[in-house]
């Protein structure tokens, strides 16, 4: 990697160049604008902070809604026109890295919704971009037959920070690929740097070494029904589902800083009406 290149990561990685000079806009706003947070949202930005995950479901989330029966029927109804996108072979995608935003789709309706982005915001001390939002279906892996990839333990990289929010639009038991967190192990708390992250890489520690440094009451097996959601920071050391037999259905939101350097899974049509949207939102889907 260039000399200068990993320069300018590192130095972006310190708190308080990330935090004070990196996303200075983002938190201005965020103090102009600040979010007034109900009793569960307060408590999801707290699981968060204090131990890395909250758990919570789109039925606590929005009670006079039925959002995950209206999921459930647009996928679906939705060709999985996408399939294999990368070396994952255990990840089949329902729309492409380069999807259209569509006012329609009802998960983007969710990925902006005020209420989650206010928890998003809020755990972040700053208004977030939305870089991806993907429905994917998890299977066995018949290539490997092991663990690969994100369903190894790891950090995410680049940043000490972000949030993602899962939803589990199937019901998820340990033969179906649970998503599996380490407690604490954000920056700062108890395993907070241990493993670290390889700035702009993040970390792939070997499963023998988490394994005996780890307490076994700091790791999450996160099993759930359909309509389950978490809110998750994941600089935090996880690993993605590995499935045994049957398979996982999936929604994925991910909001990074601003100062987040990656490729926006989705492109903007010209026709895209932004008049309907927060300014949040709208603050989200711009990227520069």
């Amino acid at each position: 990697m260039n000399f200068f290149v990993r320069f300018y990561y590192l130095f972006k990685a310190q708190w308080f160049v990330w935090s004070h000079i990196m996303n200075r806009d983002a938190r201005s706003l965020m103090r102009a604008y600040p979010p007034v947070l109900d009793k569960l949202q307060k408590r999801i930005v707290q699981d968060v902070e204090r131990v890395g995950i909250a758990v919570t479901s789109l039925e606590e989330l929005f009670p006079s809604e039925s959002y995950l029966k209206m999921y459930q029927k647009y996928i679906a109804e939705l060709p999985e026109e996408a399939g294999q996108q990368n070396k994952k072979s255990f990840l089949r995608h329902y729309w492409t890295t380069n999807v259209a935003l569509a006012a329609s789709n009802p998960f983007l309706q969710f990925a902006l919704n005020p209420r989650i982005l206010s928890i998003t915001n809020t755990y972040m001390g700053m208004w977030t971009r939305l870089k991806h939002y993907t429905v994917n279906r998890a299977i066995p892996d018949l290539e490997h037959g092991n663990p690969t990839f994100s369903q190894k333990w790891h950090r995410d990289p680049q940043e000490k920070r972000m949030i993602k929010a899962f939803i589990y639009l199937s019901d998820v038991n340990e033969d179906t690929g649970p998503f599996t967190y380490i407690t604490e192990s954000t920056h700062g708390k108890k395993y907070g740097a241990l493993f670290p992250q390889k700035p702009p890489l993040g970390s792939y520690p070997p499963a023998e070494e988490v394994e005996k440094k780890i307490d076994p009451k700091n790791i999450r097996v996160m099993t759930g029904k359909a309509g389950t959601v978490l809110f998750c920071d994941t600089t935090g050391i996880h690993r993605g589902g590995f499935v045994r037999k049957g398979e996982r259905l999936m929604f994925t939101s991910f909001y990074p800083a601003p100062s987040y350097v990656d490729t926006v899974w989705y492109s903007t049509p010209p026709e895209f009406d932004y008049s309907s949207y927060t300014r949040e939102a709208v603050f989200a889907l711009h990227h520069s």
